[in-house]
């Protein structure tokens, strides 16, 4: 596998159906294309938080199961720790969250697939691609 899709390139094309981010999955092959479990987790969440909620989280799970899931793993917690320090000594922010699928990321050498570039410090080593 060498991409892994952020949770907002996921909600992007939920909302848009994007012809053209399908057509990017089919050129590089689903079973390249992987989604972290904490995405998964953060869009069950809106899923189910949402007015539709039986039929969202039927779509949802529809969609997640074209993906490999990649799970969370304790050297992934331990380069989360790595690269926050990193976002602190530039007095950046970022969410746990996305601290936690950037480190899943770096830890498999995986393009973190997103819907916009995203400011982050050049040492942490984080390979992106803006697919939106």
């Amino acid at each position: 596998m060498r991409y892994i899709l952020s949770t907002e390139i996921i909600r992007y094309f939920i909302k848009s159906h994007s012809p053209s981010f399908i057509q990017r999955i089919e050129m590089v092959g689903f079973e390249q294309v992987g989604i972290s479990s904490i995405s998964a987790y953060e869009l069950y969440l809106s899923a189910y938080q949402s007015e539709k909620s039986a039929q969202n989280t039927e779509s949802l799970t529809n969609l997640l199961n074209c993906f490999r899931t990649i799970e969370f793993i304790t050297q992934d917690g331990s380069k989360s720790i790595e690269i926050l320090k990193i976002f602190e000594q530039h007095k950046l922010s970022i969410g746990q969250l996305d601290l936690a699928i950037i480190a899943q990321a770096i830890n498999r050498n995986m393009v973190l697939i997103t819907q916009e570039w995203l400011d982050i410090p050049s040492e942490i080593n984080l390979k992106t691609a803006v697919w939106a």
